[in-house]
């Protein structure tokens, strides 16, 4: 701190009496604040003082004091200048350049007052009883940048008047009369270089900032006009002129802002104009959307003042000839919700309404339990700031879950004022009915149809519901005023943020008949869906997968609409989605969608026949194929009435499926043998695929693996000539898994990451997640259990949760006791066997519960808890029996040889491996070869139990199955 008595040298010379009092006085009272407030004087010289403070808080209240102190009775007329900065201390003295600079700010003071540094400022932002007022940017004689220089605003203090300061000056002008934020600027560190780049490396030299009203836009402006300050010889001058409805009266607001007179029978431009004809300047224009017929005076100040720039801010574009326009984005918001508080407030939205909370409540911290409300909050309002500040000031009222609920009814939420801020600003409301209000009819109509789309638009679906108007007009006109934007797509999308669409919902029936133009809205869309539903299956299937995905709201509002209006055209439309349904995993809420159709208008005609199959499907899907198997037994039933061979085949081989998956694997075959004849004779290669799928699923389940493998080949061949990514991928991974059955790993590897890699191209989530499964089924068949935990546990697990595929959790669940069988964890093996056995007994999954009756056997056996092992093992035995699954057949008998041979039964032993055997056989080559040594060494091992004839005699006997199967013990 610096501080100087002014005039000191002159009263000496008047009335050296007086002046020794007024130094005393002086002196008197530095040395009581200054120690009041932990201060330092390093030195007196003469009528002034150099002090140094433990903070800048001690120091500004010390010279506060003080300058009260000295302007009671005998008044002491003190200059006062304060900085932050590091010093030395050498031989008594303090040295270094912030003692210069402190020096040159008190030389720019008046008496009475106390100024400050903006590294000053900076630490008392949070300290409401200083008020300040800025002085703009001076740059003083041997200071190499202009400084921010601040007054302390106190009605006992003397405030300096900025443009008739006189101190140690470089330049005769130089103006800073940019805002003063009491929060430091978040985030947009990618826009604000941007800004800043283009006026200091291009030719710009008219810049546009256009966005939204609560955008942000003037914060950004004053904060790129903070950081150009050194690149303008005279600095940066900033006009609001959001209160100005006639744009005549910008020229005298500009001139107001330069501190400019009015020159009588001249007009303001002229003034200006001969102003800034020398001048390097930066003028920041705010706000101009309401008086656009103002950019003729930007051209005119650009055209006759060479090194002048304009940095505008406007929800419009102004066309004026040298604009650049900028279109400003909201801040980004979270991809995916965290549950690190750090990383969350990372985020530029949630880091922005942590700190508006905090102004109201410096205490203010997010619950961990809030976390990812907060982040949800966010993502809601779009990354809007004005919307998210006015949510963080209801945190005076309510908890974030509180905000979180009631963002339903979102202006209510977000009318609370901004004190300080313009009506227009007070609530998200007025700020959208501002720009609103500058529409012209027309463009109100197309507005509020145009919000009618959550997902965005297309010109094409504009077109649509609009009438008598042109689509790319309106689009064109509406994005110059940025109430749409442009939305990344290769179709060309547009839309609006959230907020604004609300309001845009909320005016639609003042501008347009609305039951007409929702009727368009959701024709449009069930049109659209009709016409590419069979693009979902075909060779361009990944792009349509996309496409659907970005109709995907705009889908859903067409539903709900049509659902109101139209039940016939709702069925139509759900019974188009289905595969778009089954292939993202939305597989629950897409059948709720179709059983409430179903039930809403039960017609037994081919739309009903359609919707059955694809309920059936979706059952199917999340392991209910008792529910799915009704479904479709009332599809076929329909087609068959309708005599419609293509759909009936189709039918037939979704009964085939769901016998599959209920073990019965002779009506899986009849089903599809039945399927196969109808799509020979109609051509149809896909149906096909999926018939001799099911014959080659059968084949894998009852352990014929290398018979499963050549007709998986055959698929695959057949689905690479349709061209189909799902098809391919999905073939791919039968494949796969048949092949590691065979033993052949490596190429089984390379099968199965090419299916995922087009799979995650897909973004097919149960597809993915089976892929995967097989993968870590694959890794397990390599001794890659670690991994194969990993997979499962990671990925494939929570997918098929996600998407409530029961059958698939039930495998997985299975895999698991594999896995930690082999790694030695009999507790954990435990868990997920009955965790698996519990599923597939609710779906009634016959090959699985069978098989987890044999694993529960099998972990009794290694664990030596002999009770219930031979029950458990029969009734396996039965039921694979049944199935005619050799695979798990083989399993059973060979444990329970092993059983007989502890229990010195060795007939029966023998008996039981030979059978063991006889199943071993039908599993192909890998299989034996893995096999074959162990059943041979326990044969030869019982035969020295028994007498060379008796067992010769047994040797040769016929395996006879179902005696051997029905054996009582």
């Amino acid at each position: 701190m610096f501080t100087d008595v002014e005039g000191y040298t002159s009263l000496m010379q008047e009335n050296e009496t007086q002046a020794r009092l007024i130094r005393k006085k002086f002196r008197d009272q530095t040395e009581i604040s200054s120690e009041k407030y932990g201060g330092q004087i390093v030195q007196y010289f003469g009528d002034g003082s150099l002090l140094i403070f433990p903070s800048a808080l001690a120091s500004i209240s010390c010279a506060v004091e003080m300058q009260k102190a000295w302007r009671r009775e005998v008044i002491v007329p003190v200059r006062i200048g304060i900085n932050l900065g590091e010093v030395e201390l050498q031989d008594g003295e303090v040295i270094g350049d912030a003692v210069n600079i402190a020096s040159r700010i008190e030389s720019a003071a008046t008496a009475g007052s106390v100024l400050l540094s903006g590294s000053i400022l900076a630490q008392i932002r949070n300290h409401p009883e200083f008020k300040v007022r800025s002085l703009g940017a001076w740059l003083f004689k041997n200071v190499l940048k202009p400084l921010d220089l601040f007054a302390i605003d106190d009605p006992l203090l003397v405030t300096p008047d900025a443009p008739r300061m006189e101190a140690k000056l470089e330049r005769p002008f130089f103006i800073q009369n940019l805002p003063i934020y009491p929060s430091p600027f978040i985030g947009r560190v990618e826009s604000l270089r941007q800004i800043c780049q283009l006026f200091q490396e291009s030719e710009c030299r008219h810049l546009t900032v256009l966005g939204p009203g609560g955008l942000g836009k003037t914060r950004i402006a004053v904060e790129a006009g903070n950081r150009l300050l050194t690149q303008f010889r005279h600095g940066v001058c900033f006009i609001a002129l959001d209160l100005i409805e006639d744009y005549r009266q910008v020229p005298q607001a500009i001139a107001a802002k330069l501190s400019l007179k009015e020159n009588p029978g001249r007009e303001w431009m002229q003034t200006i104009i001969e102003f800034l004809a020398d001048k390097e300047m930066l003028l920041i224009l705010d706000n101009l959307e309401q008086i656009l017929e103002a950019s003729e005076y930007i051209t005119e100040i650009l055209t006759s003042c060479p090194k002048v720039h304009i940095l505008a801010t406007s929800r419009e574009v102004l066309n004026s000839t040298h604009e650049v326009e900028f279109t400003l984005g909201t801040f980004k918001t979270p991809n995916e919700l965290v549950n690190d508080p750090e990383l969350a407030l990372q985020n530029e939205s949630c880091a922005l309404f942590v700190q508006k909370a905090r102004t109201l409540n410096p205490l203010f911290e997010v619950q961990e339990a809030d976390l990812q409300l907060l982040q949800d909050i966010c993502k809601q309002l779009d990354g809007l700031p004005l919307a998210i500040e006015l949510a963080a000031s209801r945190t005076k009222l309510f908890s974030i879950s509180a905000i979180h609920e009631r963002l339903v009814d979102i202006f209510k939420i977000l009318r609370g004022a901004k004190k300080g801020s313009s009506t227009r600003h007070q609530t998200i409301h007025n700020t959208i009915q501002w720009s609103y209000n500058l529409l012209s009819d027309d463009e109100k109509q197309v507005f509020c149809q145009m919000a009618l789309f959550p997902a965005g638009f297309t010109i094409d679906s504009l077109d649509a519901v609009i009438e008598d108007l042109d689509p790319i007009e309106s689009i064109e006109s509406l994005m110059n005023k940025s109430l749409i934007r442009r939305i990344d797509g290769p179709e060309g999308r547009f839309g609006m943020l959230k907020v604004i669409r609300d309001f845009g919902i909320s005016m639609l029936e003042h501008v347009s008949h609305r039951p007409d133009s929702e009727r368009q809205f959701a024709e449009y869309f069930l049109s659209f869906v009709k016409s590419n539903e069979g693009n979902l299956i075909g060779k361009e299937q990944i792009q349509w997968l996309h496409r659907f995905d970005r109709e995907f709201e705009n889908l859903r509002k067409a539903l709900e609409l049509l659902k109101l209006s139209d039940i016939g055209k709702a069925r139509e439309l759900v019974s188009s989605l289905w595969r778009y349904y089954l292939s993202r995993g939305f597989i629950t809420s897409g059948l709720k969608e179709i059983e409430d159709l179903l039930d809403a208008q039960p017609i037994r005609d081919e739309l009903q026949a359609k919707l059955s199959m694809a309920a059936g499907t979706l059952k199917d899907n999340i392991g209910d194929p008792h529910g799915a198997q009704l479904c479709f037994q009332d599809s076929l039933a329909i087609y068959k009435s309708l005599k419609l061979r293509d759909k009936i085949a189709r039918t037939l081989n979704h009964l085939g499926w769901t016998e599959y998956r209920l073990g019965n694997y002779n009506r899986t075959i009849s089903y599809a043998i039945d399927a196969l004849q109808i799509y020979d004779e109609v051509q149809d290669n896909a149906g096909k695929i999926r018939a001799l799928n099911n014959i080659a699923w059968t084949s894998m389940y009852r352990g014929e693996f290398e018979k499963a493998r050549d007709q998986q080949r055959e698929i695959l061949a057949i689905a690479r000539s349709l061209e189909s990514p799902r098809s391919l991928a999905f073939c791919q991974t039968c494949l796969a898994w048949a092949l590691a059955h065979c033993g052949e790993y490596n190429e089984a590897g390379v099968m199965i990451e090419e299916a995922i890699d087009s799979l995650r191209e897909l973004q097919d989530q149960q597809m993915i997640a089976f892929a995967l499964t097989i993968k870590a089924h694959l890794l397990m068949r390599e001794d890659g259990h670690a991994l194969a935990e990993q997979i499962i546990v990671e990925e494939s697990l929570p997918l098929f949760a996600e998407i409530s595929d029961r059958w698939a959790v039930g495998f997985c669940h299975s895999l698991l006791y594999e896995i930690y069988l082999k790694q030695g964890d009999a507790q954990l093996a435990r868990k997920h066997l009955g965790l698996a056995t519990n599923i597939r007994s609710t779906i009634g999954d016959r090959w699985g519960v069978c098989r987890c009756l044999l694993d529960k056997a099998y972990l009794k056996y290694q664990l030596k808890e002999g009770d219930q092992i031979r029950e458990i093992l029969d009734q396996a035995l039965q039921m694979a029996y049944k199935m005619e699954a050799s695979n798990l057949l083989f399993r059973g008998l060979y444990l329970k040889g092993v059983l007989k041979s502890e229990d010195n039964d060795f007939i029966e032993a023998v008996t039981l491996f030979l059978a063991s055997r006889e199943c071993l056989r039908k599993m192909g080559n890998h299989q034996q070869a893995l096999w074959r040594a162990s059943i041979n060494e326990h044969l030869e091992q019982l035969a020295t139990h028994l007498d060379e004839d008796e067992y010769q005699r047994i040797s040769k006997q016929p395996i006879l199955f179902e005696k051997i199967i029905s054996y009582e013990h």
